[in-house]
């Protein structure tokens, strides 16, 4: 394993673990830097009946500056690189525990919020949502359109969810279309209607900061009004 490991995703399908390593420092509570990669384990030789599989080092794919949370839609894991305020958009297909052959090739990158990730989705709306601590807000993205395999509805920077005080998880309920969201400064949870932005709604999106490259909206989004938040106990932090 890389050092610094942290917020994990399974891949059932492909019998993978993805691990991203955020880098030195990335332990005992804290967060690392520097890091690049993504281990990958095979859960179908290493697992608590079938250790005989875990080997270290783990291979590893490429990703961008200091991941912070991976998670997997559309045949796709999204890293999210919090140092760059990006995305990495790791193909499942080829790269996984057993097929490496474009884990450490280029991958298409998107434009998140500052200090990006964890992040969640939403399958019944091909929706992938991550935190963006620094920007107090949640990137929006569309895995139908915007995965390792396609890329051309790719934004050039995600469209935003305004949020609390430093948000640290996001949690998507597809029962409901409710997205929560734990901001770790407010001592709150925000909740979201996901249907005001998701895959396909962009009214309810905030627009990126002024001098940033425009985004392509079907019509002109407006910021949603402020969202519903329950108070979360100061003695705890959600996770």
């Amino acid at each position: 394993m890389g050092k610094g490991p942290n917020v994990s995703a399974l891949d059932q399908a492909k019998h993978t673990l993805y691990v991203p390593n955020n880098g030195p420092g990335g332990s005992g509570g804290n967060t690392g830097s520097g890091g690049t990669t993504v281990s990958l384990i095979n859960t179908s030789t290493c697992n608590a009946v079938r250790p005989s599989g875990c080997h270290s080092p783990s291979p590893t794919a490429a990703v961008g500056n200091t991941p912070f949370g991976v998670t997997i839609a559309a045949g796709t894991v999204y890293a999210w690189n919090s140092r760059e305020g990006t995305v990495s958009l790791i193909n499942a297909a080829t790269c996984n525990a057993v097929k490496r052959a474009s884990c450490h090739k280029a991958k298409p990158t998107v434009t998140t919020g500052a200090a990006d990730g964890p992040g969640g989705s939403n399958p019944r709306t091909h929706t992938v949502y991550a935190v963006d601590t620094d920007d107090d807000t949640v990137s929006v993205l569309d895995s139908a359109a915007c995965n390792a395999h396609h890329t051309a509805g790719c934004p050039q920077i995600a469209p935003t969810l305004a949020t609390g005080e430093q948000p640290d998880m996001v949690l998507s309920d597809p029962a409901t279309d409710t997205l929560y969201v734990a901001n770790t400064i407010d001592n709150t949870v925000s909740v979201f209607n996901g249907a005001a932005c998701d895959a396909t709604h962009s009214s309810g999106c905030r627009r990126p900061a002024p001098g940033a490259a425009a985004l392509s909206f079907s019509s002109p989004p407006t910021r949603q009004p402020a969202p519903s938040t329950v108070a979360a106990s100061r003695s705890s932090r959600l996770t």
